[in-house]
């Protein structure tokens, strides 16, 4: 993020890539500075950019830290679904060799499920 601002900042023009459709929630990004009149890109100083990365690390650390207990809790609780995520993981290790890639995430079928509270598939 505080790449983007210093890159704003200098003028170049953010470019939004394509998303791959993988079947998680994904959200359309809008170029929000077209529509609404603030303070230039250009005109951001240190200390702009410094509490942008701040607010951005706390608003994220809460969030992220409440949902990971929450999901730890659920697990801890329901012993048959963390037994069968469990298996899921290690299945999925030992067919990609113990590297973990992004395509493997996606082929996880039972983790979408548990993390995104899906029943059924």
């Amino acid at each position: 993020m505080i790449n983007l601002l210093l890159e704003a900042r200098k003028g170049h023009k953010i470019e939004q890539g394509n998303a791959i459709e993988t079947g998680y929630a994904t959200v359309q990004e809008d170029s929000y500075f077209e529509k609404v009149k603030f303070k230039k890109a250009k005109d951001l100083s240190n200390d702009d950019i410094t509490s942008q990365a701040l607010v951005f690390f706390v608003a994220g650390f809460d969030t992220v830290s409440t949902a990971l207990c929450y999901g730890a809790h659920e697990l801890a609780m329901n012993k048959d679904v963390q037994d069968k995520l469990r298996a899921e993981i290690r299945e999925t290790h030992k067919v990609s060799n113990g590297k973990l890639s992004y395509d493997a995430l996606l082929n996880m079928k039972y983790m979408d499920m548990v993390f995104c509270g899906r029943r059924k598939y």
